[in-house]
C-alpha cells in the first residue's frame, strides 16, 4: 500500500505541473482522470518489472481506479471543450462512438482483471491488455 500512497502523491504533484495554465474546469477534470489512470498504470507497470515490490493488494486497487476513471471519460468529454494544454483532438467528437467504446473496453479490461491479480507474472497478461485498449485510444483521440 506504501507504493500506492508514493504513486498517488507523485500523481498530485505531477498533474499540478502538467496542468498548469487550464482554467476550465472541465477540461482540468479530465486531464486529472488521465493523469489518475497513468499513475495507476505506471504503478502496475513498476510492480510487473520489479521495480516496485509486488503487492496483490495495492495492484487490485490500482486496476479498481483505473476502472472507475474509465468509466468517466465518457461523461467527461459529453461537452466539446478544447484547451490549447489539453492532449485531446476534436476528432473525439467527431467519431464519439468509438471514442467511448475505447474508454469502455479499459473500463472492462481493468475490471475483468481485479481479483485476478495474485502474483507478480499475473501482470504481465494484464499490463498488455492495458496497454493496447490505451494505445488504441491514444493514436485516434491524442495529440
Amino acid at each position: 500500500m506504501r507504493g500506492l500512497a508514493c504513486a498517488a502523491a507523485l500523481a498530485v504533484g505531477t498533474t499540478a505541473l502538467a496542468h498548469s495554465g487550464v482554467d476550465d474546469p472541465v477540461v482540468m477534470k479530465r486531464m486529472v482522470g488521465m493523469t489518475d489512470i497513468a499513475a495507476h498504470t505506471k504503478l502496475l507497470g513498476r510492480m510487473a518489472k520489479g521495480q516496485d515490490p509486488f503487492d496483490a493488494a495495492a495492484a487490485n486497487t490500482a486496476l479498481d481506479g483505473i476502472a472507475t476513471e474509465a468509466a468517466r471519460i465518457p461523461a467527461q468529454f459529453g461537452d466539446r471543450v478544447l484547451h490549447p494544454r489539453s492532449e485531446a483532438l476534436p476528432v473525439i467528437w467527431e467519431r464519439f462512438e468509438t471514442f467511448t467504446a475505447r474508454a469502455e473496453d479499459l473500463r472492462d479490461v481493468a475490471t475483468n482483471a481485479q481479483g485476478t491479480v495474485t502474483e507478480a507474472p499475473d501482470l504481465d497478461g494484464v499490463m498488455r491488455r492495458i496497454g493496447k485498449s490505451c494505445s488504441a485510444c491514444h493514436e485516434a483521440f491524442r495529440k
